[in-house]
């Protein structure tokens, strides 16, 4: 074995050596770090998918069908409706497109935005609670 040789196995097992140590020992500080690199890698697809969400569906009333003015309200402007949003892409709940709720606080949550957000964490994205389903 030459030289260069010993001083890489030792750089790698001075490298490797305290960062087993360290998962070993404290198995929620890398659970901790898997779920916030999760949460940023699923952040970026959502913001690209909200974008190109936002292009595609019209923000509509699901009652009255009115241009919503003021998205993001408890109720409509036309016909002073209660509205619920998407935990997720944070679009208006409607009969149109499939969605459930969470056991814990009732959010709703789309059912295709459900399928990749249990793939990442089984915690409600809004109050973090453990995910359960109940019936719409």
């Amino acid at each position: 074995i030459s030289t260069n040789e010993i001083l890489l196995i030792t750089g790698t097992l001075l490298l490797i050596l305290p960062t087993t140590l360290i998962m070993i020992l404290n198995p929620e500080w890398l659970r901790n770090r898997v779920n916030r690199i999760q949460a940023y890698s699923y952040g970026i697809g959502q913001r690209t998918r909200t974008q190109i969400q936002k292009r595609i569906r019209k923000k509509t009333c699901p009652s009255c069908n009115q241009p919503l003015t003021n998205f993001g309200a408890p109720s409509c402007r036309s016909c002073n409706a209660s509205l619920e949003y998407c935990s997720i892409c944070r679009d208006v709940i409607s009969d149109e497109f499939p969605y459930s709720r969470c056991t814990s606080c009732s959010h709703p949550i789309h059912d295709d935005h459900l399928d990749d957000w249990l793939s990442l964490s089984f915690l409600c994205p809004w109050c973090k609670n453990n995910w359960g389903l109940q019936e719409k």
